[in-house]
């Protein structure tokens, strides 16, 4: 709950915004919290938790720590299998989502516009961006190593919007340790065909999709498979 300044003439009653006005527990700790008349006000569960991050967090903002910030937000990335991280510039926050099998969720938390600029220069910084350059798209890559000791790779790419800068994250290579071709889900004779053409000594293989269907996983099996002490493999990567 969260109490405001009456808005209405009779200036003795309390209005206390809620977004759980169901829940039965609600009256009776009222009852024992407000000792004025009040009125119930109902607002979403979005907007209630950005006000009390904002109450909570206005007088902390030089405690807030960005490196650990962003290492919680890509271990989580990782964690929950996202192919990707946006995190976006609004009118009164920062919005992070992570796009997990195919679809865009937002992140536990909003940032403040102070704490969202601090995220963006330590993203700048670990993948070797001018953090005083924010009116110009930049593109740079880095990697992170989680807790549990796998690493990953990063492309990192920025873009001005209205409100401030927006960065995109694509996490690659998090799932090179889960597959191998033989578990894509190819056919028996697709896979066969695929083995046999990776093997040859000259051509190309066009691998196509839309995001997060798969082409950079199909690639690091491919290479993870052709990998052996006699082969020298090189990668030449434009994102």
């Amino acid at each position: 709950i969260l109490p405001i300044h009456p808005t209405n003439d009779d200036k003795s009653v309390l209005s206390v915004v809620t977004d759980s006005p169901d829940n039965p527990v609600l009256k009776n700790q009222l009852g024992r919290i407000v000792k004025a008349d009040y009125q119930l006000c109902v607002t979403d569960k979005a907007t209630m938790d950005y006000q009390l991050q904002q109450l909570s967090h206005s007088q902390n903002l030089l405690s807030f720590d960005a490196v650990s910030e962003v290492s919680e937000l890509l271990n989580e990335a990782y964690l929950n299998r996202a192919s990707d991280i946006h995190i976006e510039a609004l009118e009164n926050y920062y919005l992070v989502r992570l796009r997990i099998d195919g679809s865009l969720q937002e992140y536990g938390r909003r940032y403040l516009p102070e704490e969202g600029v601090s995220l963006i220069s330590r993203i700048k910084v670990m993948s070797n961006l001018d953090i005083a350059e924010n009116r110009m798209p930049q593109d740079g890559g880095a990697n992170h190593r989680t807790p549990m000791g796998s690493d990953f790779d990063l492309r990192i790419a920025t873009a001005p919007t209205k409100f401030g800068e927006r960065v995109t994250i694509r996490l690659l290579g998090t799932d090179n340790q889960l597959f191998t071709l033989q578990q894509l889900g190819m056919s028996d004779s697709a896979l066969e065909q695929f083995s046999e053409i990776i093997q040859q000594p000259h051509g190309i293989i066009l691998i196509t999709g839309p995001t997060g269907s798969g082409k950079s996983t199909t690639l690091y099996a491919a290479l993870s498979q052709l990998q052996r002490e006699e082969i020298n493999i090189l990668t030449a990567e434009d994102p």
